[in-house]
């Protein structure tokens, strides 16, 4: 009987092993029938060309942001292992920029259904940029299958907008919600302690009130009606609109899909907020009637923005007389940390290299930071302060938030 046992026992583990054994030369060979096909790719792929005569197409994906980050293996985890996608500024407005200027680029399109939006400043500069293109007179033609807000905005800035037929333009001006722990806390028998300086400092209130202060209330009104009025005001110029007819619909918006039969499409279009509607192939073919199609003639003759601007690349990245550009993205926090957040020692370390380094001429902060840790915010700006000091010019731009800290800072400039 025991002796069977064994043998059964050892049946199994030599199945195990055999089956071990399948498991590691096929992932051997998956890796390596893999590897193969990046290889080919890599010498045997045809390295994109811009035409004459070619559009540069502007799909942005996912976020636009002062610097990408890398994405943590937790977010990957919670997003299904799909990178939210992180789009540097500076790039697309390089591209752009570049493409205003290059004869071979004649038209620009725009296509916005992956942006997933970013601060009002960074869309604005972007904006910015779109605009001298077609001040050019080279046309930008731009198209949605729907329109959130920060969609719209950047894309209201071209000579021809297309929306789908079923699609929608979501304008509704800007608000602030805030959720207020004071009941609950109570409820729970907890008392918040909060020493705070001034009227208007209202980060504690969520935890010591029910409701919105007036004076938190107050300098929020102020900043979204400044923001809007700059949003409402860029989109009624590019759709000439007058401004008071943008506010009527946002403030309305039943009314516009009633008058459209519940058509928000139709509503959009009699709005003047598009100017026609297209499928998708219905886009396709007005994008070959305006630059025409590529050597083979199948598609449209085309480049992505991002091959564009590896191809027109310089090296240039760190010669004598550089200047230094240093992005402040984040909360700051005290210490040496990874990316995403601004570490006091480690920023205080790049510039304290970039001070020291002879090949670079002047120093640039583009803060995007709400602000954090007092220490590390003061230990930041000291070293800015002596780079000043050094004789070198130190220059602080600010994105989309400078608050706090952030702007604290700033004044080492």
């Amino acid at each position: 009987m025991i002796r069977g046992l064994f043998r059964f026992l050892l049946n199994v583990l030599r199945m195990f092993v055999r089956a071990l054994d399948l498991v590691v030369r096929g992932v051997f060979y998956a890796l390596l029938i893999f590897g193969l096909g990046v290889l080919v790719s890599f010498f045997f792929h045809p390295e994109p060309e811009v035409q004459a005569g070619s559009a540069l197409v502007l799909r942005p994906v996912g976020t636009i942001v002062e610097q990408a980050e890398l994405e943590s293996p937790l977010a990957l985890l919670r997003a299904g292992g799909a990178p939210a996608g992180q789009l540097r500024l500076a790039d697309l407005v390089d591209a752009v920029r570049k493409a205003r200027d290059d004869a071979r680029i004649a038209a620009l399109v725009i296509e916005t259904d992956e942006l997933v939006g970013g601060g009002f400043s960074k869309l604005a500069e972007l904006r910015a940029a779109i605009a001298d293109f077609k001040a050019s007179g080279k046309p930008v033609l731009a198209r949605g299958e729907r329109f959130t807000q920060s969609q719209y905005y950047l894309a209201s800035v071209a000579d021809e907008l297309h929306l789908s037929p079923d699609g929608f333009v979501l304008l509704r001006g800007l608000a602030r919600y805030g959720t207020y722990f004071r009941d609950a806390l109570d409820k729970l028998g907890v008392k918040v302690h909060v020493f705070r300086v001034g009227e208007y400092k209202s980060f504690s209130e969520p935890f010591t009130r029910s409701d919105m202060s007036d004076e938190d209330r107050e300098a929020t009104r102020d900043l979204l009606d400044g923001l809007w009025r700059f949003m409402r005001d860029d989109i009624a110029a590019s759709r000439k609109l007058a401004p008071a007819a943008i506010d009527a619909h946002v403030n309305d918006i039943r009314g516009a899909l009633a008058a459209a039969g519940g058509d928000a499409a139709k509503a959009a279009l009699a709005a003047g907020l598009v100017d026609r509607f297209s499928t998708r192939d219905e886009w396709r073919a007005r994008l070959i009637e305006a630059v025409g199609t590529d050597h083979e003639g199948k598609d449209v003759r085309t480049i992505e923005a991002e091959a564009y601007l590896a191809l027109a690349a310089d090296d240039t990245r760190h010669a004598a007389g550089s200047v230094a550009v240093i992005v402040a993205q984040g909360t700051i926090v005290d210490g040496a940390e990874p990316a995403g957040v601004v570490a006091g020692d480690t920023f205080a370390r790049l510039i304290r290299e970039a001070r020291e380094d002879e090949d670079i001429k002047a120093l640039v902060l583009r803060i995007d930071s709400p602000g954090g840790s007092a220490w590390a915010s003061e230990l930041i700006r000291r070293e800015l302060e002596l780079t000043r000091q050094a004789g070198k010019p130190v220059i602080a731009s600010m994105s989309s938030v400078a608050a706090s800290g952030g702007y604290w800072i700033a004044t080492g400039a």
